[in-house]
């Protein structure tokens, strides 16, 4: 017991001390992890004196200094490391758990995948082509919603994957049985804090439309109002983070095993496709989307639905109800020149909502679509959608129309400027005259030119390595499935003349117009960051250098007087100068560790670098 009384004092004296000898603040945590690494190194050397020289006496305050060192040294590895924040048990626990259900699911998996004859690694015997895509395409059918979700963006994003493989996925359908009734009710109930027939004065439970992650129900207001319901499934974000988990994973070993991973980055896909998949886990991120939507196509040639925000929330949606049927399946019923009419209608108003308010619907398939012989077509579903802001809008029509001019020096310019991470140019520019020697020139159409267009352009920004973001791949898949929807009503239709009355310039302010037509961009007054808080980094590194001096002349004085056994003894065989010398070592070696902690950790207001 005595024992255990001393070790607990002795780890709370090194958790006390060795922070305010680094200068530092002490975190719970990392002081909790740094204090049992003292105290584990000063135990360790008790033992191993006791078993040395059995009930050998060790000096309780030599222990202390071990322990303390240890400390320090640890938490300034920890700093090294990036910072690491050591977890604490309950977090331990969490990630034990999440390892054995991670486990599993993984185990599941591979079985599943080598079961379709699916391998990282290239076998005489496995699927090629068209076989290779059936194959991944029953894979991933079988291992649930979230993979059905990511074959449909494999398929949906030109360039990804070679034509014969992607095809395929274009069969897989994100539709399940609905979620029992009661189980709706309930969410509904606990989400308003009373009844349903109190929200609402009609609800049908048989919903419209079910999916893996969501479903639709018809429903009336008490005023009369006919609203569409959307309500999250219960459950789903648990069942979701592990398959997101695994899939990040999964990326990770495809990136590092495979030249096509690291082609085409897919870790970032991965990424990328986890953010939207957890956007759309909540709803009140497509309200906001779809309520911008609305305001932005008042008066215009589509229409959006209404959000009720205050029956909104994180798992349920309320907008107005869209009369009308789908535009899949009242196509049929249109003649000619209504069908064109049509498409051009719903082409002009995406492209408003895309081009001048920079909102890009990912998925303007038919069933997202409503049609109705007295109103405008109405654009539906807004859960999977991107938002550009100003600079991205300009890079977007500067794109475009750089492409439909055949212009390959403002291509590579307009790609670079939009990109996170910039290449060189002139291999750029080469790339995108290449690129452009394969598309028709400007004023001659062929079948698909515009679907074309934008798989060369996705392929072009997977050959060259530039990393464009997230929410450029969203315009593009929107603009394909655009441009097929269209098609459905129009034979004829041409998304490349329609584009053109909308990159031209309108309101933009003097630099967009410069940058739309491949002006240099004005030079910006820009600040060195060197002279941001110089003074307070030259004063941070004068005290640094002062520390260091300090501690390597203890360090070099101390290792002397180490060397030396002469003055008088105080210990059987220690002299007081080889225990001058040991102190001072030991003070060196914890004001090098401060120097060290402050040297990588950066303070506010002040820089790392001169």
């Amino acid at each position: 017991m005595t024992g255990l009384v001393l070790t607990g004092l002795l780890a709370a004296t090194v958790a006390w001390t060795a922070p305010r000898l680094l200068g530092t603040v002490a975190r719970p945590m990392s002081s909790a992890w740094c204090a049992a690494a003292g105290t584990t190194a000063a135990l360790a050397i008790a033992v191993l004196a006791d078993r040395a020289e059995p009930g050998a006496f060790v000096d309780p305050g030599l222990l202390l200094m071990v322990a303390v060192l240890a400390a320090m040294a640890t938490a300034v590895g920890l700093e090294l490391l990036g910072g690491i924040r050591p977890p604490g048990p309950l977090t331990l626990a969490r990630s034990l758990t999440g390892w054995v259900r991670r486990s599993r699911r993984y185990a599941q998996l591979t079985h599943l995948a080598s079961r379709h004859g699916l391998s990282l690694a290239r076998r005489p015997g496995g699927p090629r082509g068209t076989a290779l895509g059936e194959a991944l395409r029953d894979c991933l059918a079988e291992a649930g919603p979230l993979f059905v979700k990511a074959g449909q963006v494999l398929a949906a994003r030109p360039g990804l994957l070679p034509d014969d493989v992607a095809r395929p996925l274009f069969d897989l359908h994100d539709t399940v049985p609905p979620a029992p009734a009661q189980q709706v009710e309930r969410l509904l109930t606990e989400h308003y804090g009373s009844p349903l027939d109190e929200v609402f004065a009609s609800f049908d439970h048989e919903p419209l439309a079910a999916a893996s992650m969501a479903q639709v129900h018809r429903a009336t207001l008490h005023d009369g109002t006919r609203v569409a319901v959307k309500i999250l499934r219960p459950g789903i974000p648990g069942r979701l983070s592990t398959d997101l988990d695994v899939l990040a994973r999964l990326a990770r070993t495809l990136e590092q095993r495979t030249a096509w991973g690291r082609a085409i980055r897919v870790t970032r896909l991965a990424d990328d496709f986890a953010i939207a998949v957890r956007a759309e886990l909540d709803l009140r991120i497509e309200a906001r989307t779809l309520a911008a939507a609305h305001t932005a196509a008042h008066r215009g040639p589509v229409t959006v639905p209404a959000v009720h925000p205050g029956l909104s929330g994180r798992y349920v949606l309320v907008q107005d109800f869209a009369d009308g049927l789908p535009a899949h399946r009242a196509a049929p019923d249109l003649d000619d020149h209504t069908a064109r009419t049509t498409a051009r209608t719903i082409a002009g108003g995406y492209l408003t909502l895309l081009m001048r308010h920079g909102i890009a619907h990912a998925d303007p398939h038919p069933g997202n679509i409503h049609l109705h012989p007295n109103h405008p077509p109405a654009l539906l579903d807004f859960g999977h959608a991107a938002r550009l802001d100003t600079l991205q809008l300009a890079a977007l029509r500067r794109i475009l129309t750089a492409t439909a001019l055949g212009n390959p020096t403002n291509l590579a310019r307009a790609l670079n400027d939009a990109a996170e991470d910039p290449v060189d140019e002139r291999t750029l520019e080469r790339a995108c005259a290449q690129l452009l020697l394969t598309l028709p020139s400007p004023g001659h159409r062929a079948s698909n030119t515009d679907t074309d267009t934008l798989t060369a352009l996705a392929t072009l920004t997977r050959s060259t390595g530039i990393l464009l973001p997230p929410a450029f791949p969203t315009v593009l898949r929107g603009l394909a499935v655009l441009e097929s929807t269209c098609l459905r009503l129009d034979a004829d239709f041409d998304l490349t003349a329609h584009l053109g009355h909308h990159i031209r310039p309108g309101h933009e302010t003097i630099t967009q117009l410069a940058n739309l037509f491949g002006f240099p961009a004005l030079p910006q007054p820009t600040q060195d960051p060197r002279h941001t808080g110089n003074r307070g980094w030259q004063q941070r590194t004068a005290e640094l250098g002062v520390l260091t001096l300090v501690a390597a002349t203890t360090g070099g004085i101390s290792t002397t007087l180490l060397t030396r056994q002469s003055g008088p003894e105080i210990a059987d065989g220690l002299h007081v100068l080889e225990a001058i010398g040991s102190l001072g070592l030991a003070a060196a070696a914890a004001l090098l560790m401060r120097v060290v902690m402050h040297a990588v950790r950066p303070h506010p207001g002040t820089h790392d670098s001169p």
